[in-house]
């Protein structure tokens, strides 16, 4: 069945599968066929048809709201300037950057869990450019060349 599956995103390019939930008694029989256990939480955000930042933080109660804003102002605070691009503005350096951050991250948490290879990073420009959007943090006072 997993070379079947192998097989199967080979020859339509995806990345790889996921298995979800699956029965703890396979577990070693998949990880023996390179697949890493993973313990993750994912959120996925869709636009409930807010025209402003003000009316997205409407959703929120008032003490929701105030630590938002407080959170917001520190940024400004610290000297910060945030961009966003999108994949098709982003050099492929920054896509090779994000893994650096991503691996880093992964390795100073515990519950970091490093799924996602350099590999992927590198063939995201190419590959995905019109769905990634980068928001970049650079000090305010320091030209920014992402």
């Amino acid at each position: 069945m997993v070379q079947a599956i192998d097989r199967f995103c080979d020859r339509h390019q995806l990345c790889g599968c996921h298995f979800l939930f699956v029965d703890p008694d396979w577990r070693p029989m998949i990880e023996g066929h390179g697949f890493q256990g993973w313990l993750h939480h994912s959120y996925i955000w869709q636009n409930a048809g807010f025209t402003s930042f003000s009316d997205y933080l409407g959703g929120f109660n008032a003490n929701q709201r105030r630590n938002i804003k407080r959170e917001r102002q520190a940024i400004s605070k610290a000297g910060l300037q945030l961009q966003t691009l999108t994949g098709e503005e982003s050099s492929e350096a920054l896509f090779s950057q994000m893994y650096d951050y991503y691996s880093d991250t992964c390795d100073k948490f515990m519950w970091g869990s490093k799924y996602l290879t350099q590999r992927f990073f590198t063939t995201l420009k190419s590959t995905y450019a019109h769905r990634v959007l980068f928001v970049v943090a650079h000090d305010r006072d320091t030209p920014n060349n992402p």
